[in-house]
């Protein structure tokens, strides 16, 4: 089974190219979509590490708040109350960040895509353009 899955993708590689010369945008607009990719894989990488750094935070706040409470015994509850009241404020403040840095990640991978396909359009047509004008030379420079 695996000799036919080479052969698939060994004749995949071997008309690969000859597509790509045959229609000169499938080229400039696979490359925009890769390089769109890309663009993405990186936005959602720094995302993503803004994200963990938040949940890190949280998670060692969350234990200096229960090392003050037990600290104190439960001698002070007013004390206890107030640093648990701080550190669900921050954690609003984080998912919040959360939530605004998602919604930047998005429009921002929107961007990379929407920019990708204009680009792609724009080589296509040049090189459409390019190819359209040298066929009407070769054309027109035939001796009669």
């Amino acid at each position: 089974m695996a000799e036919k899955d080479d052969a698939t993708i060994m004749d995949f590689f071997k008309q690969a190219p000859a597509m790509f010369a045959a229609d000169p945008v499938i080229g400039p607009q696979v490359e925009q979509f890769w390089q769109a990719q890309q663009k993405i894989l990186r936005e959602a990488e720094s995302f993503s590490e803004h994200w963990f750094d938040r949940r890190q935070a949280a998670i060692e706040t969350a234990i200096d708040v229960v090392r003050e409470m037990s600290a104190n015994g439960g001698s002070n509850p007013a004390a206890s109350l107030e640093t648990m009241t701080q550190w669900q404020r921050h954690s609003m403040e984080r998912v919040a960040e959360d939530f605004r840095e998602w919604v930047d990640l998005r429009t921002r991978c929107a961007g990379h895509v929407a920019t990708a396909e204009v680009a792609a359009e724009k080589d296509g047509l040049e090189k459409t353009a390019k190819r359209v004008t040298s066929a009407a030379k070769t054309k027109h420079a035939t001796p009669v």
